[in-house]
């Protein structure tokens, strides 16, 4: 893979692989507060949706030589915390014993899972631009 066609953003992805604690932390920093906000949106359960979003981290430090890019990372992220939410939800719902209805009832809302992804990544590009306000923009808003 030619290493030259990277974005700078993607740089941090290559720090990660190459295990850098720093870039590891400065993902969570930047995906942590949206995936918990996606996970209690999709789950209802703020406690739920945190130790989700741990167990997600978890997950990103173990497999972080398979990312070339903060897309890849992100959309990693996603997918994790939304298996995450399905797990806890099917094994909350004990009112819904049959998996294959389950899993018809999940994949109808899949739209709404798409939503609620770029509900999350909105709010986190949001807060990421405001921290980059002066201090008088930010009283404004």
């Amino acid at each position: 893979m030619d290493y030259q066609t990277f974005t700078a953003n993607d740089a941090i992805a290559l720090q990660l692989r190459a295990d850098n604690i720093h870039a590891y932390q400065f993902i969570l920093d930047q995906f942590s507060p949206a995936l918990c906000f996606f996970a209690t949106r999709l789950t209802g359960d703020e406690w739920a949706a945190a130790h989700i979003t741990e167990q997600v981290a978890l997950k990103l430090w173990d497999e972080r030589k398979r990312f070339y890019s903060v897309a890849a990372i992100r959309d990693f992220l996603y997918a994790s915390a939304r298996d995450g939410c399905f797990r806890f939800v099917k094994k909350h719902q004990s009112h819904l014993k049959d998996d294959l209805t389950w899993l018809a009832i999940w994949q109808k809302t899949e739209g709404y899972i798409q939503c609620e992804i770029i509900r999350a990544e909105v709010l986190r590009q949001v807060s990421n631009n405001i921290e980059h306000l002066p201090c008088l923009r930010i009283k404004l808003i």
